[in-house]
C-alpha cells in the first residue's frame, strides 16, 4: 500500500512541475509573432500579465529587446485573432514571457478575453495578453544612397556656381 502512495505522490509531483516552464532568454523567433500595423505583436500568455491572474509577465530579458504591454490605444486597433493563425496551428510566443506557462489558449482569446483595460476587464486567470513593439520604420538602401549622390551633385553645382 505505501507503494501505491508513493508512486501516487511522485505521479501528483510530476503533474504540479508540468504547469511551470523554462523562462527562455533569448529574442522571439519570428515564426512566433506577426507584424500588424506598424508594430510587432507577440501572443504573449495565457494569463493577465499582472496580479490577480495565474501568473504575471516576465519582462526582463524580452523588455531590452523592446517588447511592452500596448496602450489602449494600441489594443484599439489590435490585430484580430486569426491573424495568428488557426485554432489547430497559431502563433504563440508564451514561454518567452512566462516561467510558468509554455502555451496560449486560442478558445480564450476568440471568446474575447484578451487583456485590454480599455474594455474594463479586470486581470482574471483566462485572459490571454498580448506584447508589442514598434517597428523600426527601414528606408531601402538603395534609395538612400540615391539620395545622398542627388545632394552631393547639388552642393558641386551650388559650389561651381559659386566659383
Amino acid at each position: 500500500m505505501k507503494k501505491i502512495h508513493l508512486a501516487f505522490g511522485l505521479l501528483a509531483a510530476l503533474v504540479a512541475q508540468g504547469a511551470s516552464a523554462a523562462l527562455i532568454n533569448a529574442p522571439v523567433p519570428v515564426d512566433r509573432y506577426i507584424s500588424f500595423g506598424g508594430f510587432d505583436w507577440a501572443w504573449a500568455g495565457p494569463c493577465a500579465p499582472e496580479t490577480p491572474s495565474c501568473g504575471a509577465a516576465d519582462f526582463s530579458y524580452q523588455g531590452g529587446q523592446g517588447w511592452r504591454l500596448p496602450t489602449v490605444g494600441e489594443m484599439a486597433a489590435a490585430p484580430p485573432v486569426g491573424a495568428f493563425g488557426t485554432a489547430n496551428n497559431f502563433r504563440c510566443a508564451s514561454a518567452y514571457f512566462s516561467n510558468q506557462y509554455s502555451h496560449c489558449d486560442y478558445a480564450d482569446a476568440v471568446a474575447g478575453y484578451i487583456y485590454n483595460t480599455a474594455g474594463g476587464q479586470a486581470p482574471n486567470t483566462n485572459e490571454e495578453f498580448w506584447a508589442i513593439r514598434g517597428v523600426a520604420a527601414s528606408v531601402p538602401e538603395p534609395v538612400s544612397l540615391g539620395l545622398l549622390g542627388m545632394g552631393l551633385i547639388g552642393l558641386g553645382f551650388a559650389r561651381r556656381r559659386r566659383a
